[in-house]
């Protein structure tokens, strides 16, 4: 409940995406990097084959790929009384075919596998909000209580045709996946701030340009790669990428960046 009394409204994750992209935008566009920097929406077909919400590119001469977004949104806030914190809950995984999760975690090993002295952001956003009250307090700045994580930070044994509850501490840098019990190691995820110090600090070498993703990535590389995770995934989910793949999925240029 607010301060007011009146019973707080849940929040959209459409409202947070807005206000977190406004944020990401207006912070790095005093870079000449990012003079010309914006934020694409992914449609809901397209998200399907990314399992983002959101690219980040850079609108300069040269167009680069500079983070790919899926947002989550808290359903539930509780406290561990063992340490004294808030946590949010979050979900993923969770959408109609329950293989979200396992596109976001195919697509960020394939950029960070191919392009390995690049910057690479492909995972998710998970908003610390969960009524209105809350996101008015932090007006204007609600960077500073999002925290991102790359998928592939997130443990290989939980790609599956299930959902996952993520439950992100308030105040401590915690994440555990629920299902498995499993924490989330510290290094592995950054707050807002310090994402932003992270994109300020960048130059141009650092980012993949789209003409690379183009040269680079083709249906050889795809099967190359999965055929190295044959024995480090489960079976099921190993022939349900195959199967994508064999039906003309992949992360060329055309997919991820032209969005046709």
């Amino acid at each position: 409940m607010s301060p007011s009394g009146r019973i707080s409204k849940g929040i959209t994750e459409k409202t947070l995406e807005i206000n977190i992209c406004s944020n990401l935008i207006e912070n790095i566009r005093n870079k000449p990097l990012y003079s010309k920097a914006y934020c694409r929406g992914i449609s809901m077909r397209l998200e399907r084959h990314l399992g983002l919400d959101v690219e980040v590119e850079s609108g300069t001469a040269s167009l680069a790929f500079v983070l790919g977004i899926q947002f989550k949104k808290a359903y539930n806030k509780r406290y561990d009384f063992n340490i004294n914190k808030n946590y949010y809950i979050f979900k993923i995984n969770n959408n109609s075919a329950n293989d979200q999760h396992i596109i976001l975690w195919l697509n960020s090993y394939i950029l960070h596998n191919i392009f390995k002295n690049k910057f690479i952001f492909y995972g998710y956003a998970f908003p610390k909000f969960i009524d209105n009250w809350e996101l008015h307090r932090s007006s204007p700045f609600f960077l500073g209580r999002t925290v991102f994580i790359d998928a592939l930070a997130f443990p290989i044994n939980i790609l599956d045709r299930l959902d996952h509850e993520v439950l992100v501490y308030d105040g401590i840098k915690k994440i555990i996946v629920k299902s498995d019990e499993y924490e989330i190691n510290e290094d592995y995820f950054i707050d807002g701030k310090e994402i932003l110090y992270k994109l300020k600090n960048l130059n141009k070498e650092n980012i993949i340009k789209i003409y690379d993703i183009n040269i680079k990535i083709n249906r050889k590389i795809l099967e190359e790669l999965l055929n190295e995770l044959r024995n480090k995934i489960k079976p099921d989910v190993y022939e349900y990428i195959n199967r994508k793949i064999n039906r003309g999925w992949s992360i060329t240029s055309r997919s991820l960046i032209t969005l046709i």
